[in-house]
C-alpha cells in the first residue's frame, strides 16, 4: 500500500535526475489522497516532461489541475452552505431554535 514516503522517495529521485525511478514512485503514490495527491500528480507531470513524455506530462498536469480545482471549490461550498444556514436562522420566527 502506498504511503507519503513513496511521494518523498519520488521527490528525492527526481532531485537526483533519476527520472525512471521517480516516475515509478510517483505512479505508485497516485492513490494517495488530499494535498499529497495533488503534489504527486504535479511531480509526475514534471518528471514526464523531463523524460520527453509530453502527452503523459500533459495528462498528469491535467489531473493535478482537476484535483486542485476540486480542493479549492470544497471550502467555498462549505462557506456558501454556512451563509445559507445563517440567513435561514435570521429569518426564522423568534424561538424557533430554542430548546423544547
Amino acid at each position: 500500500m502506498p504511503t507519503v514516503a513513496d511521494y518523498y522517495l519520488a521527490r528525492a529521485c527526481q532531485a537526483q535526475a533519476r527520472n525512471e525511478l521517480a516516475a515509478a514512485e510517483f505512479q505508485r503514490a497516485t492513490t494517495l489522497r488530499d494535498e499529497t495527491a495533488r503534489r504527486v500528480w504535479y511531480g509526475l507531470g514534471q518528471v514526464y516532461k523531463q523524460m520527453g513524455r509530453t502527452s503523459d506530462a500533459q495528462a498528469a498536469v491535467e489531473k493535478f489541475q482537476r484535483l486542485h480545482s476540486a480542493a479549492v471549490k470544497e471550502p467555498a461550498k462549505d462557506i456558501e452552505d454556512w451563509r445559507k444556514l445563517n440567513a435561514a436562522a435570521k429569518t426564522a420566527p423568534e424561538g424557533a431554535y430554542a430548546a423544547q
